[in-house]
């Protein structure tokens, strides 16, 4: 496990800058834009996120969850999905209240707006697809597996020496910084393997991690 001073020291390390040259403040923004960067290059399941509503009587517009970046799902409490809808047609479609439940949502202006507005008090669940964690304190941990919590280091070391206007080791270390991330999508793809469920005797081969042969 790497925190985020532990991260900055390696940079230091690789890089040579000094502190004086190149400030811990600066030094996390970098791993920070870096830890964004990483955040989009993959659909990564702990930027998964739910939030619960509360849809009181009359009410039809809710801020966003904190720390929203795009909508997944949205579904009631008897497990039915609303289909999206655009304000434009909204408008058109349900210009008098429908007694019961919305029947519809859109996004608009940071908010979830209901349509038509519930007569009724009832929770919503809002599934969606959360930003990155910045890293903060000289203690905190990226949210993903320890094993890679360094692809950060990686990052950062890279724009230090783009900032030297030496794009070779520039260039080094952004593509050991890919090629980390390469290894995380293909860890996350295949979780499953590391705690596969046996029924009865079997044996897995490594070479085909989905097969598996009964002994």
């Amino acid at each position: 496990m790497a925190t985020l001073a532990n991260i900055r020291d390696w940079v230091r390390q690789q890089t040579l800058v000094e502190a004086a040259d190149f400030s811990a403040a600066n030094l996390t923004t970098v791993i920070n834009q870096g830890l964004y960067e990483l955040g989009t290059a993959g659909d990564w399941p702990f930027l998964d996120a739910s939030a619960a509503l509360i849809i009181e009587d009359g009410a039809d517009a809710y801020a966003l969850p904190t720390g929203f970046d795009r909508l997944v799902a949205v579904y009631d409490d008897d497990g039915v999905m609303l289909p999206e809808t655009h304000r434009r047609s909204a408008v058109q479609q349900f210009r008098a209240p429908v007694p019961g439940k919305p029947q519809a949502f859109y996004l608009w202006q940071e908010q979830l707006v209901f349509v038509p507005a519930p007569d009724t008090t009832f929770f919503m669940t809002v599934d969606y697809r959360k930003l990155p964690t910045l890293l903060v304190n000289d203690t905190d941990v990226p949210e993903w597996h320890p094993a890679f919590h360094m692809v950060l280091a990686e990052y950062a070391a890279s724009k230090v020496w783009e900032r030297e206007e030496d794009m070779e080791r520039a260039g080094f270390y952004y593509g050991n910084f890919l090629g980390k991330v390469n290894d995380m999508e293909l860890f996350y793809r295949n979780r499953g393997m590391d705690s596969p469920l046996v029924v009865g005797f079997a044996q897995k081969f490594n070479d085909r991690p989905w097969s598996w042969q009964r002994n």
